[in-house]
Order: structure tokens, then sequence, then C-alpha cells
């Protein structure tokens, strides 16, 4: 895949987009360092890909990580912003597609602009409304496509809005044809598996290897891996991780236990062990978030 240049569209600003008011934005951009992505909302539906490195949304207090090539997408009335408020260093393209009107029932009104006939734009917006996922996977070619769309936008070639117009399009009915698979195939997911995640859930401090989950899940190899992932947006090392971090803010907020003591009963190696993977998942010591007031703790956790 082609190296992916920086460019940052943006309305009002951005004359690039005078003749596209249905973008909101279109960007790509990269982070040297962590950065602050508090909680808000879009006035469109935003899609966004990893391009480098990983990222954590919280999305009405759903998290999920998205990883290289992987897509996230929010709607305009979900509340949404990085996992503890944190935007992780890598690289994010994104485009927030302003609907003429999209309200909560998943009535979908694109505008005069798009192609798509009514009908199937109210099934898009269904689609889309009843998607529980953040992290929608991969999906061929749509990067392909953000590329293709940043280029008519840059270039101005002959014909061009026809282009941009067609490449929405082609957008959002690709990711629609992709979400329809994936909740077809959600129907049919394997018994073992909801028998898998909820053994670490109730026993977070057991040192779990992917032969006892896949046993209990009844799948081996990538498709184990690649179920939980749909499941809980987590591999299952990450997810026992997750889970750990989440119980060991509970505990430092309550007071009752020294560091060590909450290290050990999670099970990390060392207390040190337990301070560098909580650093490195919510970007501060146990000490430090301790010391967060209690009233700005309990908007810490991550459900």
């Amino acid at each position: 895949m082609a190296i992916i240049k920086n460019f940052s569209y943006t309305q009002p600003a951005s004359l690039e987009l005078k003749q596209f008011p249905m973008i909101r934005m279109l960007c790509h951009n990269k982070w040297k360092k962590a950065d602050t992505l508090l909680p808000h909302f879009n006035d469109g539906i935003e899609i966004c890909c990893t391009t480098k490195g990983e990222y954590v949304w919280n999305v009405e207090g759903r998290t999920e990580s998205i990883r290289k090539d992987e897509f996230s997408i929010t709607l305009p009335w979900q509340k949404h912003g990085g996992g503890e408020n944190i935007l992780s260093k890598g690289e994010l393209l994104w485009c927030i597609v302003r609907p003429e009107s999209f309200i909560r029932n998943g009535t979908l009104n694109l505008g005069s602009w798009s192609r798509i006939p009514a009908g199937l734009q109210k099934e898009i917006g269904k689609t889309f409304k009843s998607n529980h996922n953040i992290n929608v996977g991969k999906i061929p070619c749509l990067l392909s496509l953000f590329l293709q769309l940043a280029d008519e936008i840059t270039l101005k070639l002959k014909g061009f809005q026809v282009r941009v117009y067609a490449l929405l399009d082609e957008i959002l009915l690709k990711i629609f044809r992709h979400m329809q698979d994936s909740l077809t195939k959600a129907k049919t997911v394997p018994n073992g598996m909801r028998e898998a995640i909820a053994a670490v859930e109730q026993n977070i401090s057991k040192n779990w290897t992917l032969l006892e989950l896949q046993k209990i899940g009844g799948l081996k190899g990538t498709a184990f891996i690649e179920w939980f992932k749909k499941i809980t947006g987590f591999s299952p090392k990450h997810y026992l991780i997750y889970l750990r971090i989440n119980r060991a803010k509970k505990m430092l907020c309550s007071g009752e236990k020294q560091i060590t003591e909450i290290a050990m009963e999670l099970n990390f190696v060392s207390s040190q062990h337990f301070a560098n993977t909580f650093k490195k998942w919510t970007k501060m010591t146990p000490r430090e978030y301790r010391e967060i007031p209690p009233s700005l703790q309990k908007h810490q956790f991550v459900s």
C-alpha cells in the first residue's frame, strides 16, 4: 500500500470542501506522542481507520481497541473519545459524512447528492444503528477509496465533483455490506465462545493459556482468536489485561488495599510489573490514579 500523506480538510475552514457541505472533515494525521481526546459528538457519521499503531476508543461506555488497517464507525448521537481520554501515538485517517438527516431510529437521508435509492438509504441507516461494535474490522479496498476521495478533492481534475459523490456512495455501501455480513455471522457465534469469554471474566486472576480457552471455546487457531476479538474487541491476552486494569481501578479508588496487595491479588508478576502495565494502559501510575479526586475517579472507569 502506498504511503499516505498528511492532509486535513475541515468545514468551514478548508476551501477544498466548500463545494461539499456533506463532508464535515477528511483528515490523515500523525501523532508522535500521546494527546488528549475528550468525549464529544460529531454532526455526522465518522468513519476512522488506524493506519499506524493501535488506538482505544470509548463510545457510550463501550471500549474497544482498533489496530492497523481496522475501521471504526460512530454515529451523530454517540458520544465518543479516546480510551481514558487519551489519543495514543500513531496515525489515523478519518472522514465525517454529514447526512441531511439521520435520527436514532435509524432513518437516514443522505441528501440530494447521493444516488443511493431512498429505500436503500433507510436500510443502511438501520444497519448502522443496529451495529454494536465500535471496531468494524478490516474492510477490503475501503482505505483505497478514501485515498481516492482525498486525491479528487485535492487535485480537482475535470469531473471531480461527480467522482467525489460517487466515492462517498461507494464508501457507505461497502461499509453497509460489510456490516450486513458481520451481522449474519454474529447470529452463528459458537456457544463455546461465550463460555470461554465468561470463564475469563469470572476468573481474571488466572493466567489463562490460549489452549485452555480454545478447549472451552471449541475452536482452534485463528478462528478462535477472530471470534474472541469480534465479540470483545480484544485478543484474549489483551482482554485479560483490560479486565485486570479495570478491576485495579476500582480497588485503587476504594483505598482498602495497598498497591502491592492489588498487584498480587490480580496475579501480576510484581508490583513493578503491575505499575508498568497500569501506566501503559492509563497513562498514569497506580499511585497517581489513586490521588485523583473521588469525584473524578468514577468517570475513569471503562464499562
